[in-house]
């Protein structure tokens, strides 16, 4: 995992430089230079993870790939894994869950809503907010939320809803700020390689 986090943080430095040197009509473009950091977001994952360092999840509605030192909670009282599941950060209280459902009358921004109205205030005292359009390759709306975690711990959640093709789904990425070095590589993993099937 060292070295996987070796080479991501090369392959970032190589990103803010590449994009520095770019002409200034093309640093103007956000759209452009969102669409290259996906990409090289995504080579980075397929280059910095070895399969012994992955754990596979393939489920007849979905697949993904987590750090192979991380745990699934499945000894939560609502854990099912087709639909409801929190894979915990080695050594550490960050956390992602993942809910999978079938849309009823609620749509994204309902979901979105009620979230926030969770964990925007009462678990965390947010000091900046951020949106978000994609979460791997699947389109939603999504929150970034940067603070304090239970008023005092520093960390942030990442916040993902979208209702497509008849499925659902809702993710929150939980971080402590001294997790990070651990959490987002684990978290780019999981987002980058998550499909519906």
């Amino acid at each position: 995992m060292e070295i996987a986090m070796y080479v991501y943080m090369q392959r970032m430095l190589l990103l803010v430089t590449v994009m520095s040197a770019m002409p200034l009509w093309v640093k103007a473009s956000t759209v452009l230079q969102q669409n290259l950091a996906g990409k090289v977001a995504l080579s980075v994952i397929a280059d910095s993870w070895s399969e012994s360092e992955m754990t596979a999840i393939v489920r007849p509605g979905f697949a993904l790939k987590y750090p192979s030192n991380w745990k699934l909670a499945s000894g939560q009282a609502d854990y099912d894994p087709d639909r409801l599941f929190t894979i915990n950060v080695a050594g550490g209280d960050s956390y992602v869950t993942i809910k999978i459902f079938k849309p009823s009358h609620a749509d994204a921004d309902d979901l979105m809503f009620s979230v926030l109205e969770t964990l925007d205030g009462p678990m965390i005292e947010t000091m900046s907010r951020n949106s978000f359009g994609t979460w791997g390759k699947i389109k939603g709306e999504g929150r970034h939320l940067k603070g304090k975690i239970a008023g005092f711990l520093p960390g942030g959640a990442r916040l993902f809803v979208s209702v497509t093709n008849g499925r659902g789904i809702l993710v929150t990425e939980l971080y402590y700020s001294e997790d990070t070095a651990e959490a987002l590589p684990g978290f780019d993993l999981i987002r980058n390689s998550f499909r519906f099937k």
